[in-house]
């Protein structure tokens, strides 16, 4: 099984999902880059710490985790949805996270179409 990718452009299932507190929205970018600007909600968890989590999972993950076909969901997202979403999202499959999503394209095709649910110093 590998991550599944959410489409950017279709936000308002992950944005249901969290109202109803179904979701864990995780930013896999480095915590500097969090401190600045964010998704209203996410919590940091930077690739460094992903990685020394070998045998454990931050304890949100383990309230979110659940099978593919749950209402609850893990999504991740990275500046650009690549290589640093994906490894980690498929880290979480590899663990049992089965729900687990990435953000196709990242904040970078996020942040323009959806700037109401950003937070911080936004850049332009």
């Amino acid at each position: 099984t590998s991550v599944v990718h959410a489409d950017s452009a279709s936000p308002s299932g992950a944005v249901q999902a969290d109202r109803r507190g179904n979701i864990l929205l995780l930013d896999v970018r480095e915590p500097e880059q969090y401190d600045t600007w964010r998704v209203q909600g996410a919590v940091s968890y930077p690739p460094s710490q992903m990685i020394h989590a070998s045998n454990s999972l931050p304890q949100d993950v383990y309230y979110y985790r659940a099978p593919r076909d749950s209402h609850k969901m893990v999504v991740l997202y990275s500046h650009d949805g690549g290589r640093s979403a994906i490894d980690a999202g498929n880290l979480l499959v590899q663990k049992g996270v089965d729900n687990t999503y990435v953000v196709t394209g990242g904040l970078a095709q996020f942040a323009p179409r959806f700037p109401r649910l950003l937070e911080g110093d936004v850049p332009p």
